[in-house]
């Protein structure tokens, strides 16, 4: 198993440990300022940069991560993080988040002593072989338990975007925010748009994505979108596109039909390889 832990030396309280499910998968126990829950990501890039306005100031954080492999340490390497919301800057790698779950306590405790026991110990691991089997078979069962909802999608629904809103019980919402119009909005009709990050079965995704699309505003242009991480749904009025994640061309799709409709080119930003809108 490899397994990276962030420095998290007794009495720190917080702490990170991200397992590798291959090159580009990850599933990580995140318990720190930005949140307190088991996250999947996924490498969206690996040439990744600071953009202009980050360069501007400094990190949102840096510290060291221990990386270990099959109960041994190999390494530490310092980390530079930018915070993008659901995407990560760390040093050149570009990680989106796409399931998130709250952590409960009891197994919080459970990895604060692990972090803290390798943080502490990471040179002399081989003292504790008991500890990190435990650690690592802690960690298999979180991701075994968790595996079905892994495949779940997560999106964001524009409640404004709507003409029947009816669809928004058919979904999980996980948080809402609401944001004030501003002109790049590019929608003076309303005062807001209230945002609600959803999570739908991977069982019920198309009938929900065929749902949205008869929903969305008649009007006016919108679009609304959720995704894992092998597929991703964009959906607007009466059209459905469903992307392999790995496919840039269809990407390109969906962004061109997107601006057809006059929706502006910085709001068509749900391909992995365009910048996100800066709100």
């Amino acid at each position: 198993m490899n397994i990276e832990v962030d420095y998290n030396p007794t009495p720190r309280s917080r702490f990170f440990i991200s397992v590798s499910l291959n090159d580009k998968e990850a599933i990580s126990f995140d318990y720190t300022t930005k949140g307190h829950r088991i996250i999947k990501q996924v490498l969206v890039r690996q040439d990744a940069s600071p953009t202009e306005s980050e360069k501007k100031s400094k990190p949102d954080a840096e510290w060291d991560s221990i990386v270990l492999e099959d109960k041994k340490f190999i390494k530490k390497y310092h980390v530079v993080w930018y915070d993008r919301d659901e995407e990560d800057l760390v040093n050149d790698e570009l990680w989106e988040t796409v399931w998130a779950k709250s952590i409960d306590e009891g197994l919080k405790d459970k990895l604060l002593h692990y972090s803290q026991l390798i943080s502490d110990h990471y040179e002399e691991l081989d003292k504790c072989s008991k500890e990190m089997k435990e650690f690592e078979e802690l960690l298999s069962e979180e991701i075994k338990k968790h595996k079905k909802m892994i495949d779940d999608f997560v999106g964001v629904i524009i409640e404004e975007s709507l003409e029947k809103k009816d669809v928004l019980k058919k979904v999980k919402i996980l948080k809402t925010k609401v944001e004030q119009v501003t002109e790049k909005h590019n929608t003076p009709w309303i005062k807001q748009w209230t945002l609600h990050d959803v999570e739908i079965k991977e069982t019920e995704a198309d009938d929900i994505a065929k749902d949205l699309s008869e929903a969305l505003d008649s009007e006016h242009s919108w679009y609304a979108d959720f995704k894992n991480d092998k597929v991703h749904y964009i959906i607007f009025k009466n059209k459905i596109f469903k992307i392999d994640r790995a496919d840039w061309e269809e990407y390109g799709k969906a962004t061109k039909y997107g601006i057809s409709l006059g929706i502006p080119k910085h709001q068509v930003d749900f391909s992995p390889h365009t910048k996100r809108w800066e709100r």
